[in-house]
């Protein structure tokens, strides 16, 4: 069940911690984001 959501499980703590954000684009529902790395380097997983 984790393996579904193993991507949110990484991203949660990625957006809180400041690493990842989420700007929104023109249009409403699905893929009415984008998300973008506030590193110029990888977390290196």
């Amino acid at each position: 069940m984790l393996s579904t959501q193993l991507l949110d499980v990484v991203f949660v703590p990625l957006l809180i911690a400041g690493v990842e954000s989420i700007k929104p684009v023109d249009g409403r529902g699905y893929g009415g984001v984008i998300i973008t790395s506030t590193k110029e380097k990888g977390i290196g997983i």
